[in-house]
């Protein structure tokens, strides 16, 4: 199973994991070039692309001040989310990040 979290708030970040193992992870600001930015960027797809993998379930976190409407349905599959991939947002942000990281 393929999962990629996406904190889409102040500090956004990127991280993806394949058979209960974290394999990647990045803050957005370094694809985007914008300090502190959640956005997403095309250079994110071209990570992705590079590692050619499709994902099960997708993980947001959330704050006020979050990009989550910028992840619609397109920019998911670009991102190579199967069509049939379990979606969840969370906006207990901390909690969420525990969570993440031990799944």
């Amino acid at each position: 199973m393929n999962i990629i979290s996406i904190h889409c708030s102040h500090h956004g970040a990127v991280s993806i994991a394949s058979e209960g193992r974290l394999i990647a992870h990045c803050e957005l600001s370094r694809l985007n070039k914008i300090k502190y930015s959640p956005r997403p960027d095309y250079s994110l797809i071209k990570k992705l692309d590079v590692l050619g993998l499709e994902y099960d379930v997708v993980l947001f976190s959330i704050l006020t001040d979050n990009c989550l409407n910028l992840y619609d349905e397109h920019l998911l599959k670009r991102m190579h989310v199967k069509p049939n991939a379990q979606i969840f947002v969370e906006k207990e942000h901390h909690l969420f990040h525990a969570a993440s990281a031990k799944s």
